[in-house]
């Protein structure tokens, strides 16, 4: 978003922010909506479709989505089945023979469609089957006379390209993945991909069909690790990497059992009295080898494996209870906030998992707030609405996280009932000096103040970036400049000794 107002001439950039302050500033007339969706997220568009593109997700229907007539038909008819893996290999087998005996070169891809399982939970097996034979036709269609395309199964493809060398298989695979970022249409609903890939060329050392096929897969799980769409060569050192993290998902599925899960708090500020008036639960996995693992190294881990409901429950009802417990002794009386997984949100019986949370720890619902990414809001959105409802009435606080990086925007907010936004870090990172990024945090404030929301900075490390914040009339801030992310004992003392101290200096 940032990128392309900066590149936007300084004339215009400032036409569109002055506009969407002033219009927010008389009220946020039911009008305002396409403005914002323009101003705020000029880059929203672009933004937005490079998000969908990398989650796999239907773009939201407020905006952005795309005409159908722009989404690429499926294929009209399915496909002939294509070659298997054991075919695969044969084909390989030959190719490296003949490379061995000409002097030429052979290279391995595997590709795999991102996040392919989120198609059939949305589309059903039907809408999965559609997508997978419209990939088949695609990818095909860029392969020359002397590749071969397999079907590994699932969403995993393999090329065998003949002849190939690391030029021309690196060509041929962004090939391959610039195909897949055309829109899909499963069950004529608008839908982006990426696709991920490994790249293995052969080696001047001996080395067989088999053992070249599993080099290209190890280095398609490294790119799968990095992120949606990344394209890895092979290297040996990958092998490594890949068995660290079988084992470190191994160890994970006890990790709760065994006690292994930590929680840290990171104090909220008020900007109106500097009191701390909350603090967010951030979980830890103290690995019995590894040691202390921040979020990023086995969040997504549990993702894949399935174990983030079990972990995020846990997550919760250990947060109620040391809230509960602060209150006890009269040294708390602010909220505690849990960020929910989008998988945690679409689980059937969320209210319910939450009521028991608060019951069984004691803390009373005015206690707790719950914190949701823009992106899970989205997938459904009547479906969210209803469940936000049903978590407001239970007493509790609902907040998006990271406003302003998912889609941004005011038709979800005009429609769910919520209380709190979180400033992005980002935002209040590149504020200083940046008088786009600083429209963008004013822009914002106002808008949660016009829906009658609270507004809460993330990320904040530098008087200047308090100074700014408060003057701008931000609710809360949360960062470094307070306090890092702290064990529950010395939250207790920051309540007690540290917090005043810290807070006279705003």
């Amino acid at each position: 978003m940032r990128t392309l107002l900066h590149r936007m001439p300084g004339g215009l950039r400032l036409v569109i922010l002055g506009a969407l302050l002033a219009v927010l500033a008389l009220g946020l007339a039911l009008s305002c909506a396409s403005l914002l969706a323009f101003a705020v997220g000029v880059s929203a568009g672009a933004a937005i479709i490079l998000v969908v593109r990398a989650r796999r997700v239907p773009e939201p229907g407020v905006g952005h989505r795309p005409e159908p007539a722009s989404c690429s038909p499926s294929a009209p008819d399915a496909p002939a089945p294509l070659p298997d893996r054991r075919h695969a290999l044969d084909v390989l087998a030959e190719a490296i023979d003949a490379a061995r005996r000409d002097g030429g070169s052979v290279a391995v891809i595997v590709l795999d469609i991102d996040g392919f399982r989120k198609i059939n939970s949305h589309y059903g097996w039907a809408g999965g089957d559609e997508v997978l034979h419209e990939c088949m036709a695609r990818l095909a269609a860029r392969l020359g006379p002397d590749d071969l395309l397999a079907h590994q199964g699932g969403n995993e493809f393999i090329v065998v390209c003949r002849q190939a060398g690391r030029d021309g298989a690196t060509a041929l695979a962004r090939g391959l993945q610039e195909c897949m970022r055309l829109p899909f249409a499963p069950g004529g609903h608008c839908v982006f991909l990426s696709a991920s890939v490994g790249i293995a060329v052969l080696p001047p050392e001996p080395c067989q069909a088999p053992q070249l096929l599993h080099m290209a897969q190890v280095a398609s799980a490294c790119a799968r690790h990095e992120g949606p769409a990344h394209l890895c060569f092979y290297m040996p050192r990958m092998g490594g990497a890949i068995r660290e993290r079988v084992d470190l998902e191994t160890m994970l599925c006890h990790a709760i059992e065994r006690k292994e899960f930590v929680l840290q708090y990171q104090p909220r500020i008020s900007m109106k009295d500097g009191h701390m008036v909350g603090v967010e639960a951030l979980v830890r996995w103290r690995h019995p080898e590894l040691g202390l693992l921040s979020p990023a190294r086995f969040i997504p881990l549990a993702e894949e494996s399935g174990l983030i409901n079990e972990l995020d429950l846990w997550v919760l009802r250990e947060a109620c209870t040391c809230a509960a417990a602060w209150r006890a002794q009269g040294l708390f009386g602010g909220r505690v906030s849990v960020n929910l997984s989008a998988r945690q949100f679409q689980q059937p019986g969320l209210a319910g998992r939450v009521r028991s949370a608060l019951e069984d720890s004691g803390l009373a619902p005015a206690g707790l707030e719950l914190e949701i990414t823009e992106s899970t809001v989205m997938h459904d959105t009547e479906d969210a609405a209803d469940l936000l409802r049903s978590l407001r009435e239970l007493g509790v606080t609902v907040s998006i996280d990271d406003f302003g990086t998912g889609y941004s925007s005011l038709s979800y907010l005009k429609r769910f009932p919520l209380d709190v936004l979180k400033i992005d870090r980002a935002f209040v990172r590149d504020m200083e000096g940046d008088v786009t990024g600083a429209a963008i945090i004013r822009a914002i404030i106002t808008l949660a103040h016009s829906l009658g929301l609270s507004a809460v900075a993330e990320g904040v490390e530098t008087a200047e970036q308090v100074a700014f914040l408060k003057e701008n009339g931000c609710d809360e801030i949360q960062g470094y400049y307070f306090s890092r992310p702290v064990w529950p004992d010395e939250v207790a003392r920051l309540l007690a000794e540290e917090a005043p101290a810290l807070c006279s200096t705003m």
